[in-house]
């Protein structure tokens, strides 16, 4: 009866001490599980990681194409705004060219102006419409054609004002040869003129050397005086 007991508790004992020992291949399938939990654990980070990416260059390809497409609208307005610029400054040539011709109509007309004159007018009519010329010619050119064309063609307006007011000057002339002939054309008057400021100056000179000269008669010179000038 004691042996049987024994038989039965050293059974028993190597059962349980039998439980601590693992099954290989419960260990295996332990290690493929945490195997595949790390590398799922992996790519989900990869996954992330790659989307973000994906994100991030899809915005900034986003914000360079806004930018593109700024610049292109910001060069198509400046064309558009240079086209219209362009088609004013041909217009103003052309109503210059029209100026030029007027003015070679009143050189044609002129009676008081000598031979020399009519030589030099006609000289400078003749370069002016050439200048014009070339200036229309090089419109679309240059690469800095606007600021170029707007400098020539204020050039050539101030040229035609010039111009102008020395046929006003010389249509305004009396017939009179001593007058053709004279070197003071634009101040035929100035003779006069200096011998009434020389009259004015004595007057002036004469009430400071004696200043018992009445301010009502040095008033009276100075007022006849000015009106003559």
């Amino acid at each position: 009866m004691d042996g049987l007991d024994s038989t039965r508790s050293n059974a028993m004992a190597f059962t349980g001490s039998s439980s601590h020992f693992s099954d290989p291949s419960s260990q295996i399938r332990r290690d493929q599980k945490l195997s595949i939990q790390q590398h799922t654990g992996t790519y989900i980070e990869f996954s992330r990681v790659q989307r973000r990416t994906c994100e991030e260059y899809k915005a900034e390809l986003e914000e360079e194409n806004y930018h593109l497409r700024s610049e292109l609208q910001t060069e198509v307005d400046s064309n558009r705004q240079n086209e219209r610029r362009i088609n004013q400054l041909e217009r103003d040539y052309f109503r210059c060219e029209q100026e030029i011709q007027t003015l070679n109509g009143e050189i044609e007309r002129l009676e008081n102006a000598s031979k020399e004159e009519i030589v030099e007018l006609k000289s400078e009519i003749s370069s002016l419409k050439s200048r014009l010329y070339q200036a229309k010619k090089d419109i679309r050119d240059k690469e800095n054609y606007i600021s170029d064309l707007e400098k020539r063609l204020d050039e050539s307006e101030e040229q035609v004002e010039k111009l102008r007011c020395r046929i006003k000057t010389i249509s305004s002339r009396k017939n009179s040869p001593e007058r053709g002939n004279s070197p003071d054309l634009y101040n035929p008057n100035s003779n006069l003129e200096m011998a009434t400021i020389t009259e004015l100056a004595n007057a002036i000179d004469g009430y400071l050397n004696n200043t018992t000269t009445g301010r009502e008669i040095l008033a009276d010179q100075i007022k006849r005086a000015t009106r003559q000038i």
